[in-house]
């Protein structure tokens, strides 16, 4: 009896201990950003942003949230995880971009989940989270996809094949004579 008494308080504190040295490293690793909130400069993680936010970008990081570039240097931004671009895209500060909704021609913008590779910025957060680009397009790849003309053909010639092999029973019609044989309704004899 003490030698499970033992054993389960080891594994209690080993998995104790475990759990925190996960959530530690998980703190240490988490993605942050360098803020600026009422002139204040602050490194948040980034599901701590909120629209409106003025952040800084150097090269190597990753882009926070969908926002609008104030300030740029030199700025190259990978966009391949939602272009599939392999190449940089040089970005600009600006009032005015072509193509501003999507982000392969947005040049005065910057997308959640993309990476710096050069240069330096000052952006505006605009989107945050779901409301990002990255955000529609994981939303988009978690809907189930409408089927495909090759689905439903398959489908209609399963369907038709196993109404050829089990034919429906129907209902006999009045006037014809029955193949079965005929009920009495009388009990049968003891």
């Amino acid at each position: 009896m003490s030698i499970v008494t033992i054993s389960t308080t080891l594994d209690f504190v080993q998995e104790t201990r475990a759990q925190n040295a996960v959530e530690a490293l998980r703190r240490s690793v988490a993605v942050q950003a360098t803020v600026r909130r009422d002139g204040v400069i602050a490194t948040l993680p980034i599901d701590q942003l909120v629209p409106g936010d003025i952040v800084e970008l150097i090269a190597g990081d990753l882009v926070p949230a969908d926002s609008r570039l104030l300030e740029s240097r030199n700025l190259f931004v990978n966009q391949a995880l939602l272009t599939g671009e392999p190449y940089p895209a040089e970005k600009a500060a600006g009032d005015h971009a072509s193509g501003a909704g999507n982000p392969a021609g947005a040049s005065n913008a910057v997308f959640a989940g993309t990476s710096v590779i050069s240069g330096t910025a000052t952006i505006a957060v605009c989107r945050t989270g779901a409301r990002t680009a990255l955000g529609h397009l994981a939303a988009s790849l978690a809907e189930k996809p409408p089927a495909t003309a090759f689905a439903m053909g398959v489908r209609r010639f399963g369907m038709l094949i196993m109404r050829l092999t089990f034919p429906r029973r129907t209902p006999r019609m009045s006037g014809f004579p029955s193949m079965a044989p005929p009920m009495s309704r009388e009990p049968p004899p003891i």
